[in-house]
């Protein structure tokens, strides 16, 4: 997300000029107020008259951002994020052929649905590499493989 801004904030009986950022996980005030809010936390988030407005660990919060950037961090904060499938542009339509083995609980749901055991059909390579040996097996897999539309 990394979104950015120095601005007046209320929270609870406090009011200060903070900097707030929005991370990807974490909505973060520094300055004379600090506070650390987890995204999934927030609630009942809305951008109302300049400020973006939300409740958070029993505190009532509201960020002075202006009306713009107050409906744009209210947007972001309501967006989940992408999915790791996603990010690596896999899912049914883009399946992957995976080199290696996948014990990691994230990306094995990533690839579910996604995996192909036919590398000429793959839209892409997954390669999990955990060590140089791996990774020269790996490459001289790769090397092996067809390559399509070249």
């Amino acid at each position: 997300m990394g979104r950015e801004a120095t601005c007046q904030a209320r929270v609870g009986d406090e009011s200060a000029e903070v900097k707030a950022l929005l991370e990807s996980t974490e909505l973060i005030l520094r300055g004379a107020i600090k506070r650390r809010y987890a995204i999934a936390a927030l609630a009942q988030v809305q951008a109302t008259a300049g400020e973006l407005r939300f409740e958070a660990n029993g505190e009532a919060v509201a960020l002075a951002l202006g009306d713009t950037e107050s409906q744009r961090w209210a947007t972001k904060i309501a967006t989940p994020p992408p999915s790791l499938a996603s990010k690596l542009g896999v899912g049914p339509a883009q399946p992957a052929f995976v080199l290696g083995r996948v014990d990691d609980a994230a990306l094995t749901e990533a690839l579910r649905g996604a995996r192909t055991d036919d590398a000429a059909a793959a839209h892409s390579v997954v390669a999990v590499v955990r060590s140089d040996a791996e990774l020269a097996a790996t490459l001289e897999a790769h090397a092996a493989l067809p390559c399509p539309g070249l």
